[in-house]
């Protein structure tokens, strides 16, 4: 039986492997051999696509990206911890009740609360600025409640130890709850560094300048100002290649990937405390 969970999982790992595959490959076909027919490998690889790409300000619109999601990833982890640290540790019955307001707002759809949360930041004066593609992403229900769950697995001894040591709160969450909460905060992070940099229809709600695009809509308005040239009557390979939209796509993949890579270890660490760690 263990081989054969093994081999299942093996199998697993491979389909999920192949639209990233052939993301890759994709990307190396020249708009000479998409032009040709459906092809999944390329006979001859090329970086034409890459160049293509680069042509635009794809640059900017990674640094972007990473202001922005490093900023909704720093803010919302440091919420969602004291947020956390609240509800397990000091709240008590009250506690239940925000467990359960929370666990409401995580099966809410989120498409649901966009128009809301547009609505408010359009008259916060937050359209069109990094402020409007931050700050409605500071607040994370579904991190809290992970947290929550991980901080009531700490030892309450701990706590107590560190309130007769004089601590406060600011105290017990700097020395006590952050060290033993790391690899939840690290699974945390990949997690939503790589949600975040895939982020897609926020960003095209909020920005109108194209100095303020993420990565993921940047490379959108590459494809749909390479494939203009149709509409234009420039009926090129070029114009119809899908290997510049794959080329984007894999430029946005590396970024998350090699987070993911670096904190992998936090990360496993982090699920693993959770599925095990009791309440």
């Amino acid at each position: 039986m263990r081989y054969v969970a093994i081999g299942l999982v093996l199998l697993l790992a491979c389909v999920f492997l192949i639209p990233v595959v052939m993301t890759f490959t994709g990307s190396l076909i020249s708009a000479e051999g998409s032009a040709g027919g459906r092809r999944i490998f390329p006979q001859q690889p090329t970086l034409e696509n890459y160049v293509t790409v680069f042509q635009y300000p794809i640059v900017r619109w990674f640094l972007n990206s990473t202001f922005v999601v490093g900023g909704r990833v720093i803010g919302s982890l440091a919420i969602a911890t004291m947020a956390a640290f609240a509800v397990a540790k000091y709240s008590g019955r009250a506690g239940r009740l925000a467990v359960a307001a929370i666990v409401i707002t995580i099966m809410t759809p989120g498409v649901v609360l966009m128009v809301p949360k547009f609505v408010v930041a359009h008259r916060l004066g937050m359209y069109d600025s990094y402020a409007g593609l931050i700050v409605p992403g500071l607040f994370s229900a579904g991190a809290c409640w992970f947290l929550v769950k991980f901080i009531r697995a700490i030892p309450d001894d701990m706590v107590a130890t560190g309130r007769l040591d004089g601590l406060g709160a600011f105290g017990l969450l700097r020395h006590v709850i952050v060290p033993m909460a790391a690899p939840a905060l690290a699974a945390l992070g990949v997690l939503a560094y790589a949600s975040g940099m895939q982020d897609f229809l926020w960003p095209l709600l909020m920005t109108r300048s194209p100095d303020k695009y993420v990565l993921p809509l940047g490379v959108k308005l590459v494809m749909y100002l390479e494939w203009m040239h149709v509409f234009r009557g420039a009926d090129t390979p070029r114009a119809k290649n899908p290997g510049i939209l794959l080329a984007g796509a894999v430029i946005a993949l590396v970024p998350s990937l090699a987070v993911f890579l670096a904190a992998q270890k936090y990360f496993i660490g982090g699920l693993f405390h959770k599925s095990t760690g009791g309440e």
